[in-house]
């Protein structure tokens, strides 16, 4: 009789077992894209088809998304124990396929990751570890993960504090609130409008802002008065920038960043642009 209750015990439990075997499995393959992420812009290719209006496609820009095993929380959907159902493709061929689109301008590889979320028909194209692509009603946006680490080890780590160290006038969370000319043309009102209050993220491991993005950026800094810096440059109404006499220019990759105060930075990127910055408020990354 014992032995009949201990295999009817057996039979209970094993799809119990195996349940969560296929539980642990999907949340393991699904760690990559498990976390917090930052919307930073808009990457909808020409020719997608969408309800959103441009006003409301740009309020999402900023906006965060909670991604894991237990919720999917993202521009005002909220969806407790969704599933995440992962499949590869083509990138070329899923693409004008499923959205009748160009791939070309997105920064995927030859093969794509499909992560359908069973929350509000959103679907998750991972790029790497630290930045995804959310689609929903044909709008794509870019987000980059909170809190992303600048790398591994010890050798990083120490980098990581002597950079934060050096560059703390620079490093945290920013939002864009003004924006001035560019070489060769003048920015539109409705241009400029689109980029305020973009976020920009500047720590050890990243600069991102606009259509930028750095991973392990080089900061190198640099002193010198404001007329012998732009002395015979294309900016000659310099006189127009918020920067003391002496400025300090901390070139990168993505373009050059000059702190104004504690409260501000000006930002050039690389073909002449200048940003205004202030501090995000709020913000979990700082």
């Amino acid at each position: 009789m014992r032995i009949f209750w201990v295999r009817l015990l057996r039979i209970f439990l094993l799809p119990l077992c195996l349940v969560g075997f296929g539980w642990a499995k999907a949340d393991e393959a699904n760690e990559g894209v498990y976390g917090k992420w930052r919307v930073i812009k808009d990457l909808t290719p020409e020719g997608s088809i969408t309800s959103k209006s441009e006003q409301q496609i740009r309020a999402v820009i900023g906006k965060t998304a909670a991604i894991g095993p237990d919720k999917f929380a993202f521009n005002g959907s909220e969806c407790r124990r969704p599933e995440y159902k992962r499949s590869v493709d083509d990138t070329v061929e899923y693409f004008y396929r499923e959205w009748r689109v160009s791939s070309s301008d997105f920064p995927l590889g030859d093969r794509v990751t499909v992560v359908d979320v069973t929350c509000d028909h959103y679907l998750i194209y991972p790029i790497d570890k630290n930045r995804l692509i959310i689609a929903m009603d044909g709008v794509f946006f870019e987000a980059v993960r909170l809190g992303a680490a600048a790398g591994g080890g010890t050798a990083s780590a120490m980098r990581a504090k002597a950079d934060s160290g050096v560059n703390a006038d620079i490093f945290g969370a920013w939002t864009i609130d003004g924006v001035t000319w560019e070489k060769g043309r003048v920015l539109t009102q409705k241009q400029a409008k689109m980029l305020m209050g973009m976020p920009v993220y500047i720590d050890a491991g990243r600069f991102v802002y606009y259509e930028h993005v750095c991973d392990r950026p080089s900061y190198k800094r640099s002193q010198e008065t404001k007329s012998a810096y732009f002395r015979g440059d294309w900016r000659s109404d310099f006189a127009r920038l918020p920067l003391p006499d002496k400025l300090t220019a901390v070139a990168t990759e993505c373009g050059t960043i000059y702190p104004v105060s504690r409260k501000r930075i000006l930002i050039e990127d690389n073909n002449g642009l200048f940003f205004s910055a202030v501090p995000l408020q709020g913000n979990e990354a700082r």
